[in-house]
């Protein structure tokens, strides 16, 4: 009796042992495809604030879309960029173009403030966007070697 209480154990212990290994299995495969999905995701969010850009462009060259919302369409699509997994080389790039955007934005929205076409809400908006833009330069560039960030 004792033998088979022993042997019912052992294999309770096993049965159990397999089915945590197999429930780890599936949560880490169920992690897997999130983190696919997202991936992927992102790369389609991508590909649409590009495309977007593409036609604001198109559209503030004809002059039927303002100087901000063409900014506001690269500093999306920049946004998006960055949100992939980027060489750091490419980041720094996006990243420093982005803050040129958006000093652009600045500086558009201070203009229209003198011709009373904006208001210092407009400014103060534009301003905060583009300091949250150069702190995250600063910040990724603070993450990397001194030779890196170059």
């Amino acid at each position: 009796m004792l033998y088979r209480l022993s042997c019912l154990g052992i294999v309770i212990v096993v049965l159990a042992s397999s089915l945590a290994l197999s429930s780890q299995q599936d949560v880490n495969r169920s992690r897997e495809d999130h983190a696919s999905k997202v991936k992927a995701l992102l790369k389609q969010r991508h590909e649409v604030l590009s495309a977007r850009l593409e036609m604001v462009v198109v559209l503030a060259n004809r002059g039927k879309m303002s100087q901000a919302d063409l900014i506001n369409a690269r500093d999306d699509a920049a946004a998006a960029e960055l949100e992939l997994a980027l060489p750091q080389d490419r980041r720094i790039e996006v990243l420093k173009s982005r803050v040129e955007n958006l000093k652009a934005g600045e500086e558009y929205f201070t203009a229209l403030k003198l011709q009373a076409k904006a208001s210092e809400v407009d400014v103060l908006a534009a301003t905060s966007r583009r300091l949250l833009a150069e702190i995250q330069r600063e910040q990724f560039l603070a993450s990397l070697n001194p030779d890196q960030a170059r």
